[in-house]
């Protein structure tokens, strides 16, 4: 529902904080400063597995930022899969998800997968 929102809203902590908390897909309508904003999307990511797709949202500038990513992951594992596909298969992300989340290990989202199969499983 954000996307039918006036700008104004759409630039609104609060509201697009609480949009993003019931499903992280919102992140998508939310305005360019809040996207691009480190602080308020660790915040908007942190609140709970519902909200790991607004990562991929993210400012292109974050999802280059290994530091930043590292801390989204840190903060909700669930991230993992919505990161760019070379990006969750580093063993670094890999390494803080699972630490987070054993149930990390495998399936993996598709991005992650190569040649159908998760890149990261145990042995």
């Amino acid at each position: 529902a954000l996307g039918i929102l006036q700008d104004t809203l759409r630039a609104d902590r609060e509201v697009v904080l609480q949009a993003v908390t019931e499903n992280g897909n919102a992140m998508e309508y939310a305005d360019s400063t809040l996207r691009s904003d480190p602080s308020f999307l660790l915040h908007a990511i942190g609140t709970g597995a519902a909200a790991a797709p607004a990562v991929s949202f993210a400012a292109e500038e974050l999802l280059q930022d290994k530091s930043f990513l590292l801390q989204v992951v840190r903060r909700n594992p669930w991230t993992l899969g919505f990161l760019p596909g070379t990006v969750c298969r580093d063993p670094d992300m890999v390494h803080e998800a699972v630490k987070r989340n054993g149930r990390r290990w495998d399936p993996l989202h598709p991005n992650c997968k190569t040649n159908g199969r998760s890149t990261w499983v145990r042995n």
